[in-house]
């Protein structure tokens, strides 16, 4: 609501942040919300329109790609991502 409604420069996390980040190895899979709130306020311009942009790009990404089963193959974050890289290289084989 701070972000979208209020237009405060608040990092919106949900699960699909989670989820995201933490197969690319940047934030635990456990942690209190202030702290990923806080990795993305670290790492990002305090400003609303890039928060809200930022989040539903990785709600998209998340959804579509980043699956609770994730569809790793063909991913544009393969090359960064150890997870992905591990489940394609066990699907190969």
């Amino acid at each position: 609501i701070l972000l979208y409604a209020m237009d405060k420069p608040v990092f919106v996390v949900d699960a699909y942040t989670k989820r995201v980040f933490f197969r690319l190895g940047l934030v635990p899979e456990r942690g209190i919300y202030s702290s990923y709130s806080n990795f993305f306020m670290c790492h990002l311009s305090a400003a609303s329109n890039i928060f809200g942009e930022y989040h539903a790009l990785i709600v998209r990404h998340g959804k579509n790609v980043c699956k609770k089963q994730p569809l790793c193959q063909g991913c544009c974050l393969l090359d960064v991502c150890p997870t992905g890289r591990a489940n394609v290289l066990s699907n190969s084989g």
